[in-house]
């Protein structure tokens, strides 16, 4: 009969946590999506997305929106059975023509979310974007 010392006792211990810890550490995940990849400069976008598992901390959502490097925009949103929204209008009630990036952030993960969205001039003579 083989004898297990306290030495090989507390190794097999340590094993045992780090084996079975990510099944009771949750890794969470941020996603996030827009209804269009280009609007119009006065139009407002509107972003859904979702973090997973459901924040039992009912912290918001963190959304920024970056045009050229710079942070134009921050603003929050709720968590509602693990969805957030945002509609978000230009910080002069329209645009400037160009790329944005939206990033989205929760305190619950490291990661973000992001998406790229173009802005352009809407042709107003025929209401279609050129």
């Amino acid at each position: 009969m083989t004898k297990i010392n306290s030495f090989n006792l507390f190794l097999m211990s340590i094993v045992s946590v780090l084996l079975f810890s990510s099944y009771i550490i949750p890794v969470f995940a941020i996603t996030l999506e827009t209804s269009s990849l280009s609007y119009g400069s006065a139009d407002r976008m509107f972003l859904k997305g979702t973090i997973d598992p459901e924040n039992k901390f009912y912290e918001p959502v963190i959304l920024n929106v970056f045009n050229n490097g710079e942070k134009i925009i921050q603003m929050q949103s709720d968590i509602v059975e693990n969805s957030f929204t945002a509609l978000i209008t230009g910080t002069r009630g329209s645009f400037d023509p160009g790329f944005y990036s939206v990033e989205a952030s929760h305190s619950s993960t490291t990661e973000t979310a992001s998406v790229l969205i173009a802005v352009v001039e809407r042709d107003n003579s025929s209401g279609d974007y050129p």
